[in-house]
């Protein structure tokens, strides 16, 4: 008993050899009634109607696609925390506000000291004054550059300017400029109350500071409205 027997080649008419097509038979046309499309399409039928899909030889155009950003730029320069980032509250703030104050404040104190025990007097009173814009110099170079201070970068923060960047150098200055109080203090130092009024013009400006971060839904101080918008997040 043989096999199952296909087809063979045949005279013209009889069904053509298993796995090859009719040589006499016509392709069918694209959108033909039988619901049987042709490949390729007709030209002028594909791709589809404008609107749905670039046209051919648009694709990678310019203004097709969003441009990569500069080589080297970083993340934060294309505005990442302006829709990203959860405010800072005031206590974390606060926290990185002291360690800060100790970066600044204790090689101050020290280099102030040693002025005032070789020069006498008049140098350390000097000193004071040049020294006491040290804490704006920190703070304004470091949020316009890194972003985030000494203390904000252990505690895991950063500083947005308003539109989302990294804040430009006179944004920073903006943002820090009540600090110029302990300049005044230092100035003022040779009179012996009004260095005391300055301390407590100072205190009262950070409770105001701290009370304005914590009613403000976007957790944004006095110096940050001053500043344009600027705020503070977790990263």
């Amino acid at each position: 008993m043989s096999g199952p027997q296909y087809p063979g080649p045949g005279p013209e008419g009889q069904q053509p050899r298993y796995g090859q097509s009719d040589p006499n038979q016509q392709p069918p046309q694209y959108g033909d009634p039988s619901g049987q499309a042709s490949y390729p399409p007709p030209s002028g039928q594909y791709p589809p109607p404008a609107g749905q899909y670039p046209p051919p030889g648009q694709y990678g155009q310019p203004g097709a696609y969003p441009p990569p950003p500069p080589v080297g730029q970083s993340p934060y320069e294309q505005g990442i925390y302006s829709t990203t980032g959860q405010p800072a509250g005031a206590g974390i703030r606060l926290g990185a506000r002291i360690i800060d104050g100790l970066i600044v404040g204790i090689p101050v104190a020290i280099v102030e000291g040693i002025i005032g025990v070789v020069a006498g007097n008049v140098a350390y009173y000097v000193a004071s004054v040049i020294l006491s814009f040290a804490a704006i110099a920190y703070f304004t170079y470091f949020e316009s550059r890194k972003g985030a201070t000494l203390g904000k970068q252990l505690l895991k923060l950063r500083t947005v300017g308003p539109d989302g960047n990294i804040p430009k150098q006179d944004i920073a200055f903006k943002r820090n400029i009540w600090l110029l109080l302990s300049v005044l203090s230092s100035l003022l130092g040779f009179i012996f109350f009004l260095p005391f009024l300055v301390g407590l013009a100072t205190f009262a400006l950070l409770i105001a500071i701290g009370v304005t971060i914590n009613n403000d839904p976007n957790k944004q101080g006095l110096h940050d409205k001053f500043a344009g918008g600027t705020r503070v997040v977790r990263v």
